[in-house]
């Protein structure tokens, strides 16, 4: 499912966020959606979802890992 969705975001020239509080929430699924991003070439945006100051960047070097590991490219 998550290959389908990242074929339609390239599709449609949209990038997938990697966001932080699913980092914290799901890692796994997050791990799942970069490799989608990667057998596709689908863009990638990172994000942390954050509602409070203190939030900002949250997890962003673990996407930032990501991003190098599954060489994905960052919208």
């Amino acid at each position: 499912m998550l290959t389908d969705l990242s074929l339609v975001a390239k599709k449609n020239g949209k990038a997938l966020e990697l966001d932080g509080n699913d980092i914290d929430y799901n890692p796994k699924l997050v791990r799942q959606l970069a490799s989608a991003c990667s057998r596709t070439r689908c863009l990638v945006s990172l994000g942390s979802d954050a509602h409070y100051p203190k939030d900002v960047f949250r997890n962003v070097d673990t996407a930032i890992r990501l991003v190098d590991e599954f060489k994905l490219e960052l919208a």
